[in-house]
């Protein structure tokens, strides 16, 4: 399990990743297409996040069941499979 000190760290992490990618502009979705499950921020959050712990991502798909506090300051209302990770990570330069 995930201690409590942990969990406020990687939200802390998060809130600073939001502030950076609303002043430079980032647009939540790339796309008008966009099927709007996820956006944009949520995947640099968790992708930053998953290269802070180490872990593959199928493996951080698993942890993050565990993180309930990180998942609703995302408003991650599910857990993204771990092939959307990957295919996010290829997309972005």
């Amino acid at each position: 399990m995930i201690s409590i000190g942990r969990v406020s760290s990687y939200a802390r992490m998060a809130r600073a990743i939001i502030r950076v990618l609303e002043k430079a502009g980032i647009p939540r979705y790339f796309s008008q297409y966009s099927n709007r499950i996820y956006d944009a921020w949520q995947h640099v959050i968790l992708l930053a996040i998953r290269q802070l712990k180490d872990k593959s991502h199928r493996r951080f798909a698993e942890w993050l069941r565990s993180c309930r506090p990180l998942l609703r300051l995302l408003d991650l209302r599910r857990i993204p499979h771990y092939t959307t990770s990957q295919k996010f990570a290829a997309r972005i330069p």
